[in-house]
């Protein structure tokens, strides 16, 4: 049996963890397109702003750079466009006239015709959550996340009797989970961000301020591992760009890093921590 030290730590770590593994998030871009619907007036909804007369290429292109545009409306005789930033709620077939020439409504859809690929007993895996509530069914927490361009995936568990997660990133990580009627929804037309290519670095050129004979008091573990040098656990920490402390345990030879600095320190026999200089 592991001594209570060891035990407390580990199940703490196990703590930090999950709550930075809820707290990591990612960009991912959404291909959108107009769906241009001629002869067509676009009734109610939110006006986000009105343009000066101009051309209708103009309308479309502020549509399309707004991220909180949801459709556009366009006179061509009064050269007029209203964007807004919600639905419509309602449309009506609008013949062109000489008053007002053609009313063109513009709608900003994903250009796929299909919003979610569907999983069935999985779970989401990463990202951040963004959103949960009870959920009745399946379609009501679907449209919630295809409404929502800062959603990428959704998850509903034990639909009619459970609740539905949003998430933010986790582009493709879901696994397999023994919760029977688990759904998950990956929003299609994601493209995910291009990686960030970092130097390497050289552990020998970080600086660490270590103290003997001490502990860390509060802080957030990210890792535990056992079986390795005060030096690898230094290195560790020194080419892990989160990490900004480490802590070794001699007796145990067991090593820890941190992501969110500890408050203050307390002497314990047999344990050596040490700080990164930034």
């Amino acid at each position: 049996m592991k001594p209570f030290f060891i035990r407390n730590v580990l199940f703490s770590g196990i703590v930090g963890v999950l709550a930075l593994w809820g707290m990591s998030s990612s960009a991912f871009a959404q291909s959108y397109e107009i769906k241009i619907l001629n002869d067509t007036y676009c009734s109610g909804g939110k006006i986000l702003k009105n343009l000066r007369p101009g051309p209708q290429s103009t309308c479309q292109s502020t549509c399309m750079s707004l991220p909180t545009c949801k459709h556009y409306q366009y006179i061509s005789k009064l050269r007029t466009c209203s964007i807004y930033s919600t639905e419509p709620t309602r449309t009506i077939t609008m013949k062109p006239s000489a008053s007002l020439g053609t009313s063109i409504c513009g709608k900003k859809v994903l250009t796929t015709a299909k919003y979610f690929k569907r999983y069935t007993d999985r779970i989401i895996t990463k990202g951040a959550f963004i959103f949960q509530t009870k959920v009745s069914n399946l379609a009501a927490c679907e449209k919630g996340c295809k409404d929502n361009p800062a959603c990428t995936h959704y998850q509903v568990v034990a639909e009619g009797n459970g609740f539905c997660y949003h998430r933010d990133g986790g582009y493709g990580a879901t696994a397999p989970t023994g919760m029977r009627g688990s759904i998950v929804g990956e929003k299609l037309g994601l493209t995910p961000p291009k990686p960030v290519v970092l130097p390497k670095i050289d552990p020998s050129k970080v600086r660490f301020i270590v103290s003997s004979g001490y502990n860390w008091v509060a802080g957030v573990r990210k890792r535990y591992k056992v079986k390795l040098t005060q030096t690898e656990c230094q290195n560790g920490c020194a080419v892990d760009r989160t990490c900004t402390n480490f802590l070794y345990y001699v007796k145990y030879s067991a090593c820890f890093h941190y992501t969110v600095s500890p408050t203050s320190m307390v002497k314990t026999p047999e344990i050596n921590v040490g700080t990164k200089q930034r």
